[in-house]
């Protein structure tokens, strides 16, 4: 494997404490299980999950339905994080004031975390 696809740590990124590597030839993301020092399946690949961190909190959260992960986001309404949507469903909720704007937004489109009135919020959200 690693002729083929090169250091385990190319492929591995960390999310807070926890390391996580997509394994490339199984294209199925994994965790690394301290306690029983081993890596584990988290039941997601590539296009099905969107990886996050907040705080002291990091993980995998699964899409509902696989596709591109650009089109997904999530949000943290006072510290209780939201199952992932597409964001122009998330728009649409703004929009109806269905959602607060006072939330913080997850989307792989930027670099972190962003309100929704900000410029990166308003360039992702419209």
């Amino acid at each position: 494997e690693e002729q083929a696809f090169g250091n385990q740590e190319d492929w591995t990124i960390n999310l807070g404490s926890r390391p996580a590597v997509l394994h490339p030839g199984f294209k199925q993301w994994l965790w690394y299980d301290r306690l029983h020092d081993e890596w584990i399946f988290a039941g997601c690949g590539v296009g099905e999950a969107v990886l996050v961190t907040s705080g002291s909190t990091a993980g995998i959260k699964k899409l509902p339905d696989p596709g591109l992960v650009r089109d997904w986001c999530l949000y943290q309404d006072q510290q209780s994080l939201a199952e992932p949507l597409r964001v122009g469903d998330l728009r649409t909720m703004l929009k109806n004031q269905e959602v607060s704007s006072d939330i913080l937004v997850w989307s792989t489109q930027a670099a972190d975390w962003f309100a929704p009135t900000d410029e990166v919020g308003k360039k992702i959200l419209g």
